[in-house]
C-alpha cells in the first residue's frame, strides 16, 4: 500500500498465526454484514486453501452464490464455477451441473466451457454418446465468446488450448484428432510438452495408416 511519496506499507501474511483466528473474524463480519460478498468469498477461500472444514467450504460457496444471485453480482458464473471445482473432488455428478450453470450465467466467457470439458475428460466421461455434444459446445464457444485478459489469465486463455482439448476428447473415443491437433500446433504459444504429445499422436497415426 502506497501512502505517499515517502511511505510504503507492506502487509505480509503472519504464518505463525493460526488461520482459525482469521476465519473467526470473517464469520463475525458476515454475521454483521450478510451481503458482504467479498468477505464470504474470502471465508470460502480460507476453508479451501487450509482444508479447515470441507462441509463449511461447500456451504459457504452455496451461500456466496445465493447472495450473489440476489445482488445480481457480475461474478455469479465464478461463484457457480467454484462450487463445481469444490464438488469435483467429492460429487462429480453434481459438479457437472454447476459447470453448466456457470456457462449459462455468462455464455460469452470461455473459461467454464473449457473447464467443463476438461472436467469431463479428467473423469473419463467423454464417450461416443456425447462427443458430438462436446464438439458443438466448443464450436458455440468459438462463435460467441471473447478471450479474457483480466483475472482469468490462465490456460483458458491459451489460443491453442481449445483445439488441443477437443483433440484429446476425439482421441479418447477413437476419432481422428488430426485436424484439431494440427490446429493447436499452428499457434506460436503452444508449449513444448504439448507439441511433443501431438507429434507422437500424429506419428503413431501415420504408422497405423501405413
Amino acid at each position: 500500500m502506497n501512502l505517499g511519496e515517502d511511505i510504503i506499507v507492506h502487509h505480509y501474511q503472519n504464518d505463525k498465526t493460526n488461520r482459525i483466528q482469521y476465519v473467526d473474524l470473517l464469520e463475525k463480519r458476515i454475521n454483521e454484514n450478510p451481503f458482504d460478498l467479498e468477505a464470504i468469498n474470502h471465508l470460502a477461500t480460507e476453508y479451501t486453501n487450509h482444508q479447515i472444514n470441507f462441509q463449511k467450504e461447500i456451504d459457504t460457496r452455496f451461500l456466496l452464490l445465493s447472495r450473489g444471485i440476489q445482488c445480481n453480482s457480475d461474478w455469479k458464473e465464478c461463484m457457480a464455477g467454484n462450487i463445481a471445482w469444490s464438488l469435483s473432488r467429492t460429487n462429480p455428478s453434481i459438479a457437472k451441473e454447476f459447470y453448466k450453470m456457470a456457462i449459462s450465467l455468462n455464455p460469452k466467457l470461455r473459461t467454464y466451457y473449457l473447464r467443463y470439458v476438461q472436467f469431463l475428460l479428467d473423469n473419463n466421461e467423454i464417450t461416443l454418446l456425447n462427443i458430438e455434444e462436446i464438439e458443438t459446445l466448443l464450436q458455440t464457444m468459438n462463435k460467441i465468446c471473447i478471450q479474457q485478459d483480466s483475472w482469468k489469465d490462465s490456460k483458458e486463455n491459451w489460443t491453442w488450448y481449445p483445439f488441443y482439448l477437443l483433440g484429446r476428447c476425439e482421441e479418447t473415443v477413437g476419432k481422428d484428432a488430426t485436424f484439431n491437433f494440427q490446429a493447436a500446433e499452428s499457434y506460436d504459444d503452444i508449449p513444448e510438452w504439448c507439441t511433443q504429445y501431438i507429434d507422437k499422436y500424429l506419428g503413431d497415426s501415420n504408422e497405423r495408416r501405413h
